[in-house]
């Protein structure tokens, strides 16, 4: 994503509680999605985190209807 930009709220990392409370999920769903490369995530040393926005688009990629 060299190049862009964001806004604070685009660009917020969450951690696993956080993404997981926002997405409707438990932690364990979480992680068997990053586990089969369903979630775009960011991996920081040994932390991984989440872009708000990538949630977002998650949810709207979901969407039926």
């Amino acid at each position: 994503m060299q190049g862009q930009s964001f806004t604070s709220e685009e660009a917020r990392l969450l951690n696993k509680p956080q993404a997981a409370r926002r997405l409707g999920v438990c932690a364990r769903t979480l992680d068997s999605w990053i586990a089969a490369g369903r979630i775009p995530y960011v991996k920081i040393a040994r932390s991984v985190r989440f872009i708000s926005r990538d949630l977002e688009q998650v949810i709207l990629d979901h969407r039926i209807g």
